[in-house]
């Protein structure tokens, strides 16, 4: 249990929008988004959303205009009884969007924390954007700004030297393509093993306290799902990973199935595919990636699942169906699956003996990772690494 003599009472204001247009009801969700996820961090206590929305209505009858200004909020706040609070800004630079927070002592009304983060302008680019932002402000650890790249023991600096290739076969580059598997790692656990544990029977209850049509039952289940994938993932005791994958898998199903109209679905037939191959499964995960794309075809995560279909025909040798599905996913280029897809798609070109639209393929990646965009998409440095290091193995393979 958290000690909560030492926690901060924090007021979650609305989300300012600058640069961009929103629609309010998104604006709404950000900003509810953001307190539920703040609220899982042991040194936080967020006022009820309730509580600040009515003070902020009594607030506007009187002024007849938005609580935005610090002065305003650390005004509310403290008529709210907090400690603390949390002002945040979305505003659109260029073709990315930064998302930043800052937490206010309400007493010596000072700054005592931030945290600010890129990403893409999608509903769903900025939701990734406010979970990197309360990792920081959950974590003293965290970096000041940006989102988790690679580890520095990865950097192009250290990058190995590899070996000249030869094109006589594909085995003997001694390289092999950036996969899922590889990108995975690097997402940050928005909150502690030992918390994510604690979550999970407070979870079960609810579930269990809710009835089979509350609309709420999914979206428990779903967070029950989450909670034990990030632990299957950041756990090195395989007889753990697989106990936690299998449920993860299990919960999964149970929304696909009871739950068809879940306003998620398809978000949760993606994480579904992506746990059967991080586990190795990726002929299970072959059906939910199809249901998705037939079912959903205007989904968020249709690049995803094109992407992921595409490593599963080449996980099978068949280069020109995933060259062919990587193709496709290439046409999102502001979905965070873009580089790996575009990555991929130069290996197919290589395994089907086209060395010169490989190099022109892994030459359009390389400026991809380095430009605005692409720094936004989470794995950046690892996508710059393994494209230089293939780069120079069909370089050098070339001279022999």
């Amino acid at each position: 249990m958290a000690d909560t003599s030492t926690q901060s009472i924090v007021a979650v204001f609305d989300v300012s929008v600058q640069g961009i247009s929103l629609p309010k009801g998104v604006v709404k969700l950000l900003g509810d988004y953001l307190a539920g996820r703040l609220a899982t961090c042991d040194q936080f206590k967020v006022v009820p959303r309730y509580q600040v929305k009515e003070r902020l209505a009594i607030e506007k009858t009187s002024s007849h205009k938005d609580c935005y200004d610090q002065s305003c909020q650390i005004e509310l706040g403290k008529a709210l009884a907090a400690d603390r609070s949390l002002s945040t800004i979305v505003m659109k630079l260029g073709s990315v969007c930064e998302v930043s927070s800052s937490l206010y002592d309400l007493r010596t009304e000072t700054t005592v924390k931030a945290a600010a983060v890129e990403g893409l302008c999608t509903d769903d680019g900025l939701r990734k954007s406010m979970q990197t932002v309360v990792v920081q402000l959950c974590n003293s650890t965290a970096p000041p700004t940006g989102v988790q790249m690679v580890p520095a023991a990865a950097s192009q600096a250290e990058a190995p030297q590899n070996k000249p290739a030869s094109f006589g076969k594909p085995e003997d580059m001694n390289i092999k393509p950036l996969d899922f598997a590889d990108i995975a790692g690097l997402a940050p656990l928005y909150n502690s093993r030992e918390n994510l544990y604690k979550a999970i029977p407070v979870l079960e209850n609810l579930i269990n306290a809710t009835d089979d049509d509350d609309p709420s039952r999914p979206e428990y289940i779903a967070r029950l799902a989450q909670v034990c994938w990030d632990l299957a993932r950041s756990t090195t005791d395989q007889v753990e990973k697989d106990r936690l994958t299998g449920t993860t898998i299990d919960l999964y199903k149970a929304i696909i199935e009871k739950y068809p109209k879940y306003s998620l679905v398809d978000e949760v037939l993606c994480n579904q595919s992506k746990t059967f191959v991080l586990a190795g499964r990726g002929d299970l995960a072959f059906q939910y990636l199809a249901q998705l794309i037939r079912s959903y075809p205007n989904s968020s995560y249709v690049p995803d699942a094109l992407q992921l279909l595409g490593d599963y025909y080449f996980g099978q040798n068949d280069f020109d169906g995933a060259l062919k599905l990587y193709s496709e996913a290439e046409l999102f280029k502001q979905s965070t699956s873009y580089g790996l897809a575009a990555h991929r798609k130069a290996w197919c070109q290589f395994r089907m003996g086209d060395i010169e639209a490989a190099r022109a393929q892994i030459a359009k990646v390389i400026d991809y990772a380095q430009s605005p965009a692409g720094r936004v998409c989470g794995y950046s440095d690892l996508l710059l690494q393994r494209s230089r290091e293939f780069q120079n193995a069909l370089s050098s393979g070339s001279s022999r």
